[in-house]
């Protein structure tokens, strides 16, 4: 599994190419960025939503070409016409997925069905939370404290769950409360992270999924890409349930 991701403060696209603001490097758009993505992009309103999408687009490709210089790019992108899914056509090993919030897009290649959100961390709901969250997770959230953990925790359970959606390829078609995200003893994982200062040493975070969606079982991680974010992979484990 690799991962990828871009500030998209950092590029600036003009005409035919897009520009590294602190490099002033210029990489053409048409060896990384497909027709299809690009007036995809070119219908959202606003220019970050339009960035947001070509900057997705470019680190797919970017990310293939880095594992394998001789594959064509930009790819071919089909979707699944049960659940809409997309995949490469081509490269039927390869699978992938993409997000994107506030400044950052993010990427990511693996052998297996993957699936990865990132979002800007706002304000707590906690409406939303007992909507959409199964009840061990609610209080999971409701049990912190901290105004501030807390929110972090409720977007740490959001992305952990939106996904697990995508890596299931069902997406926005699963029932948010039809599965559950187990997070193992996640106080004792905040302790180790604390005593260690983020040390590549401490113990990760052991996150696993309980659900009926099909025999696969799934785990997941949980990243820190930037302050004021979160982000999560879920990926499809060898074992079956």
């Amino acid at each position: 599994m690799k991962l990828y991701s871009i500030n998209i403060e950092d590029i600036i696209f003009e005409g035919d190419c897009m520009i590294w603001k602190k490099t002033g490097k210029r990489e053409p758009l048409n060896q990384y960025i497909s027709v299809e993505r690009y007036e995809r992009a070119m219908k959202f309103r606003f220019e970050a939503d339009q960035k947001r999408s070509l900057c997705a687009g470019y680190l797919l490709n970017h990310a293939i070409q880095e594992n394998d210089p001789e594959l064509t790019t930009p790819v071919a992108v089909a979707y699944e016409e049960k659940n809409g899914k997309p995949y490469l056509p081509e490269y039927p090993g390869v699978y992938y997925n993409l997000s994107h919030s506030g400044d950052y897009a993010v990427c990511v290649l693996d052998t297996v069905p993957v699936g990865i959100d990132v979002e800007k961390c706002k304000s707590f709901k906690e409406s939303v939370a007992r909507r959409f969250f199964a009840p061990e997770e609610y209080e999971d959230i409701m049990s912190v404290q901290d105004e501030a953990k807390r929110t972090n925790c409720f977007y740490q359970y959001w992305v952990l769950k939106e996904s697990f959606m995508k890596a299931t390829g069902l997406g926005m078609q699963l029932d948010m409360k039809s599965f559950r995200v187990c997070r193992g003893d996640r106080a004792a994982h905040e302790r180790a992270k604390k005593e260690w200062i983020m040390s590549e040493h401490a113990e990760k975070e052991q996150i696993t999924y309980v659900h009926a969606v099909n025999d696969r079982s799934y785990e997941a991680r949980l990243y820190d890409i930037a302050p004021g974010y979160c982000m999560a992979v879920c990926r499809e484990s060898k074992e079956l349930l």
